[in-house]
């Protein structure tokens, strides 16, 4: 049912995700079980802590880890990315362009989790414009009800019409969250879908609640390729 999990950390030990490749089988097995066809890797990249190509470093040595499994040639097809956080400047560094999904020209971008200022958007306008970027604003709802962003500052955001929207599964379990979720389907509004799937205790794969609920919508993933 589901092409994609656009929104995970189950590359092992590369943060606060996954911490070994066990873990990471698991995961993916899960989400084989719940219907995923593709996985979207996508660990935490803080342009503070460190540059673009000690990341990719980073990245490459876990993707490699996990890709040694014996269970590795039964995973369905992965896709290399990064969960970026926005910070002022960004636009400023051309390799932030290094951690789009696959071949393509999509960044999962994460807003800070302070209050929304407009040096954000610009941001996302800089690195659209300037890099050429398509920006996937990850986990947009979760700004709101969580006190971030006002009801237009949401507004403005979902309206920039070169980004797409990434909505994660926990979308159902928040009474607000919810209610823009049903908004976007019923103005057939394309969106990602991503389980942001961490570890099998308290953040394991969830695919399965999405797809009890989306049984009675007429919805399907748009493709990324």
């Amino acid at each position: 049912m589901f092409a994609y999990d656009f929104h995970t950390h189950i590359l092992p030990g590369i943060d606060d995700g996954s911490p070994d490749v066990e873990t990471s089988v698991r995961m993916i097995r899960a989400l084989q079980a719940q219907g995923v066809e593709k996985i979207v890797l996508t660990p935490h990249y803080y342009a503070e802590n460190e540059s673009v190509a000690e990341f990719l470093k980073r990245r490459e040595e876990s993707y490699a880890t996990l890709m040694a499994a014996p269970e590795a040639s039964t995973f369905p097809p992965m896709l290399l990315g990064a969960e970026v956080r926005l910070k002022q400047g960004l636009s400023q560094d051309p390799d932030i362009a290094k951690l789009c999904i696959g071949d393509t020209r999509l960044l999962l971008l994460e807003f800070p989790y302070i209050k929304h200022a407009p040096w954000m958007m610009q941001e996302v306008e800089n690195l659209t414009y300037q890099l050429d970027i398509v920006p996937v604003l990850a986990h947009i709802d979760r700004f709101l009800v969580w006190g971030f962003m006002t009801d237009k500052q949401l507004a403005e955001a979902m309206a920039f019409e070169d980004a797409i929207i990434q909505i994660n599964n926990e979308v159902l379990e928040e009474r607000a969250s919810k209610k823009i979720f049903k908004k976007l389907l019923k103005n057939g509004v394309p969106f990602l879908l991503g389980s942001d799937t961490h570890n099998m205790n308290n953040r394991p794969p969830n695919f399965d609640k999405m797809a009890d609920f989306l049984r009675k919508y007429d919805y399907e993933q748009p493709e990324i390729e």
